[in-house]
């Protein structure tokens, strides 16, 4: 028995101002059904690189 489980989050984030920006954070969450937060988590991302 695994006593824990792996999240693979396979997503795409855009610039919150619309314009592309050079990095922005975003974030993502999991919360039970009663609205008990499980997991969050935020990140920085970064915009195209050439």
């Amino acid at each position: 028995m695994k006593p824990r489980t792996d999240l693979i989050l396979n997503a795409v984030t855009y610039s919150p101002t619309g314009p592309p920006e050079p990095r922005w954070q975003c974030g993502v969450g999991v919360a039970s059904h009663d609205s008990k937060t499980l997991f969050h988590k935020c990140l920085q991302v970064t915009g195209e690189r050439f």
